[in-house]
């Protein structure tokens, strides 16, 4: 019954007796080769449920319509003019970049002190979502820089810049869920575990710097990320949340086959093991729940902000604007003069979508968020 800290491999912790008395009736007979096909047909039965459930709500989806404005501009709660909305998205810009080297930090400041099994702890689910959301920064960093050094900064997106800006909406949607899922696990599971373990060691291992930067300061720097920005995450992302928990799970399998040890007490393969993934996937599913029920309050936030007079104006400059329109008709142009511009979804002004692209509908579905 022996498992591991979320930091440590040297670290062991053994789950609560009332715990390992959790046994599906007639578990304690199968042989570990059934218990390995029981499961698999639990993953298998969770991932192609979270697959239906995820292609069900795909209809309105952030992601058809993924731009460099939607992920790199600043929420228009505390912006109206263009001047203002380039100085959010340079903030924007400046806070990523700060919480990029933060992470890098903490990120080398585990894994590479030259000590024996060092290199193990990147078989840590936690290391796993710390490399994802470093992956994040580094893609939102390079969709800001993209947004403001562009001429006309909201305008004629390339193929690229919309696969950039798809790849920072995508990682966000798992980063942010999987982080509280990571939190609530150490703080609810792993620390109890210990500290009824009566491992001192291993109590003070989870509650060092790097522990709190991991399972706690990380959940918070996303949080302020998805408070600040435009994106955000519906239920069409479940798949991608659910895949990435069975992605580490099978990935765990294999390492435990040649290292013979296991990085989780829970995922270690007993009887009750089938009711540990089954929890698993609860709090994971739940974590993604509450992030999308967070999202809409913040749909409903950004309606009443692009509600207020001072609130609508086009995310473009002016200037950019009449360049960029300089082929329409005078009478178009003093019409879109007259309407304000408005406050559209990002990388629907003005943007030319390549072949295959559904952006208009959905840019029409984002602009009633």
């Amino acid at each position: 019954d022996l498992g591991r800290s979320s930091l440590s491999p040297a670290t062991e912790v053994r789950a609560p007796p009332e715990i390992n008395s959790c046994k599906l009736p007639g578990a304690a007979s199968m042989s570990p080769d059934m218990l390995y096909l029981a499961l698999a047909a639990e993953l298998v039965f969770i991932l192609s449920a979270s697959a239906c459930y995820s292609l069900a709500h795909r209809q309105g989806s952030q992601r058809d319509f993924a731009s460099l404005r939607l992920v790199a501009a600043a929420s228009p709660g505390a912006c109206g003019s263009w001047i203002h909305q380039r100085t959010g998205a340079q903030r924007l810009l400046v806070f990523r970049l700060a919480c990029l080297l933060l992470s890098l930090g903490v990120l080398l400041d585990v894994t590479l002190p030259l000590r024996a099994g060092a290199e193990e702890e990147m078989l840590f689910f936690t290391t796993w979502n710390y490399c994802l959301q470093i992956m994040y920064w580094a893609l939102a960093c390079a969709a800001g820089v993209r947004l403001l050094v562009k001429p006309h900064w909201a305008l004629l997106e390339s193929r690229g810049e919309r696969l950039l800006a798809r790849s920072v909406w995508s990682l966000f949607s798992v980063c942010l869920p999987a982080s509280v899922m990571v939190s609530a696990i150490l703080w609810g599971v792993l620390l109890p575990a210990t500290i009824r373990s009566g491992n001192t060691r291993a109590v003070v291992k989870l509650l060092q710097p790097a522990s709190w930067m991991q399972h706690l300061v990380n959940t918070l720097l996303l949080g302020v990320d998805f408070s600040v920005s435009h994106m955000l995450i519906d239920e069409s992302t479940l798949v991608l949340m659910v895949g990435w928990i069975v992605a580490y799970v099978l990935f765990e399998w294999i390492a435990h086959s040649q290292s013979h040890f296991w990085t989780y007490f829970f995922l270690e393969i007993g009887p009750y093991t089938p009711l540990w993934y089954l929890a698993l996937a609860i709090v994971g599913i739940g974590a993604h729940a509450l992030v999308c029920a967070a999202s809409r309050q913040k749909a409903l936030q950004l309606v009443r902000a692009q509600a207020g007079s001072s609130l609508t104006a086009s995310l473009t400059s002016p200037t950019a604007d009449a360049d960029a329109n300089a082929g329409l008709s005078a009478g178009s142009a003093a019409a879109g003069e007259e309407a304000g511009g408005g406050l559209q979804p990002a990388g629907a002004v003005g943007e030319e979508d390549g072949p295959g692209d559904d952006a208009d509908a959905s840019d029409a579905s984002y602009a009633a968020i």
